[in-house]
């Protein structure tokens, strides 16, 4: 057990498990220097904006992605990729 629990204190932390769909907005919102929006980002996922609404809920939850407001249109929301969620990307790629 106590090896076992050394193994546990000094393995880097696997992140949270993350889907397919999930991993894909990731490296999305990772090409891009500056969030995007809802239309941009189903375009770039190919997903319907049903699924990528569930899966963008999903990612805020897991504080991979951050839900901003757009400062040109204050109804319109922006999605970029919170420090967390940066650090998840570079270790998916």
């Amino acid at each position: 057990p106590m090896v076992r629990d050394l193994k546990r204190m000094f393995q880097p932390d696997p992140g949270p498990s993350l889907s397919g769909s999930e991993i894909d907005v990731i490296q999305a919102l990772a090409s891009r220097s500056r969030g995007c929006g809802m239309t941009e980002l189903t375009m770039l996922v190919a997903a319907d904006a049903g699924n990528l609404t569930r899966t963008i809920a999903q990612l805020v939850a897991k504080d991979c992605v951050r839900r901003l407001a757009d400062r040109a249109v204050a109804r319109k929301r922006v999605f970029e990729l919170s420090p967390h969620g940066r650090q998840v990307a570079i270790r998916q790629s």
